[in-house]
């Protein structure tokens, strides 16, 4: 299968999993972005679901064969330029793997293979083959996985409760820590 039509199941599969975010939620899907598609390395496609005070980012890394869903505060309607994962310096975001192992305790971890932290180079290409795999066999399935997800753990923040921000940040920084050092 071509990349542009691997892209094309993505943002279709993408409308179809995550329709509940326009449904239940009232948030407003954006176009599918391709993204540095100038950089070979750094290509990613993206699908941005806004509300008024958060968005909801799904990105497919393509070199990296990796998927990431972030939630985002909005500046203004819009996804500010400085924004982070890990603490309150720029305007605040949480990843949905985090937020889902830290409320299930650890017992629900990302679907996709991390690589990073204290694996090797061999166990880093590793996962990044199963991740291969994954992604070219099992997409809907994994964005199955995603959605429900967003659906079980993230409903409150859905809603427009940030509570949670803080505190996911704070889990979010402090597994990197304890994952390189």
């Amino acid at each position: 299968m071509e990349i542009d039509d691997k892209i094309n199941e993505f943002s279709k599969l993408i409308e179809d999993k995550f329709k509940f975010l326009e449904d239940d939620y009232h948030f407003q899907r954006g176009i599918l972005e391709k993204i540095d598609f100038q950089y070979v390395k750094d290509q990613k496609v993206r699908i941005v679901y806004y509300s008024g005070i958060i968005c909801i980012v799904i990105e497919w890394y393509l070199i990296e064969s990796n998927i990431g869903i972030g939630i985002i505060e909005l500046n203004k309607g819009k996804i500010p330029e400085k924004y982070s994962y890990y603490d309150n310096k720029f305007f605040r975001a949480i990843g949905l793997s985090d937020l889902v192992e830290y409320k299930s305790k650890g017992t629900i971890k990302n679907p996709l293979p991390q690589a990073g932290g204290k694996l090797t180079t061999k166990q880093i290409t590793k996962a990044w083959k199963e991740r291969e795999q994954l992604i070219n066999n099992e997409m809907e399935n994994l964005l199955d996985k995603y959605s429900l997800f967003l659906k079980e753990y993230a409903s409150e923040v859905l809603k427009g409760d940030l509570s949670m921000f803080p505190i996911i940040q704070k889990f979010s920084k402090d597994k990197i820590s304890n994952d390189y050092y």
